[in-house]
């Protein structure tokens, strides 16, 4: 099985050390990089170029926000999937980031089994 490659973009260490554990102990995905911030997210991917095929992308991060970072990475062309993974149920949120090219949508208190599924699609 091809593991997929994956950048976790979230500002809280915790969330992102916790899902880089959980996509390892899953054998479907390799973390090739943690990004803080909005600005360090667009550096990881330009750096991976074609490597990577996942983004999960929290909304509020310091330096450019979520949706900022989806506009930017679709500007750019970049073919990327973007799944955000944020605690905003508000449905202006969620349509939002879908307009300006998210792939999916996922709140934070999603089971496992429920990001998992999410990543796939």
């Amino acid at each position: 099985m091809v593991r997929r490659r994956v950048i976790l973009a979230d500002d809280h260490n915790i969330v992102r050390q916790g899902m880089a554990a959980l996509l390892d102990q899953s054998r479907r995905y390799d973390v090739i990089g943690q990004a803080t911030d909005g600005e360090e997210v667009l550096e990881l991917v330009a750096e991976a170029s074609d490597s990577v095929d996942l983004v999960v992308l929290d909304l509020a991060m310091p330096r450019l926000s979520g949706l900022e970072v989806i506009a930017r990475l679709r500007k750019r062309r970049s073919r990327v999937k973007i799944l955000v993974l944020s605690m905003y149920d508000d449905p202006q949120f969620v349509a939002r980031a879908l307009r300006l090219g998210a792939n999916g949508y996922l709140l934070k208190h999603a089971m496992d089994e429920e990001l998992f599924e999410a990543m796939e699609a």
